[in-house]
């Protein structure tokens, strides 16, 4: 896969991931404390679009791993994770996303359960892709 598309199929997964973990969150603090943490700023869908770009742009650059040991692909994988939680502090600083520790420690739990998301929905996609790849081959081969 190019990086191009890797970028845009990973930033659709983060954003969609995104929405999904700010939905949840609302949805937890209207239903068990009756309040509403996540005001709606016109920069807020932009500030999504700009973090998706930023975890996804990264991920592009770490697909290679074919020809590294086991240990250096954790250590990839590690450093990955460690600036993609970088990008979202940062980004969450600066679009106001948290102002509180718990509120950081919240945005900190559902970057996790995304992290972890991409990284299967990621594997399945390129599961799936392999399975047809391999088929399509295979049809070539029995033509032959």
């Amino acid at each position: 896969m190019n990086r191009a598309r890797i970028i845009v199929k990973d930033m659709i997964i983060i954003m969609a991931a995104m929405i999904a973990g700010l939905g949840m969150q609302e949805t937890l603090l209207h239903f068990f404390k009756g309040i509403s943490m996540i005001e709606m700023p016109w920069y807020i869908p932009l500030s999504v679009v700009l973090a998706a770009f930023s975890c996804a742009f990264p991920s592009a650059f770490i697909n290679d791993m074919d020809h590294l040991t086991k240990k250096q692909v954790n250590g990839r994988i590690f450093l990955h994770f460690v600036c993609l939680m970088l990008v979202v502090t940062i980004c969450g600083y600066i679009f106001g996303w948290y102002s509180t520790g718990l509120e950081y420690a919240v945005i900190l739990a559902v970057f996790l359960i995304i992290y972890i998301s991409v990284w299967l929905i990621s594997w399945w996609l390129g599961k799936r892709d392999e399975e047809s790849i391999n088929q399509a081959l295979k049809g070539i081969q029995d033509k032959e």
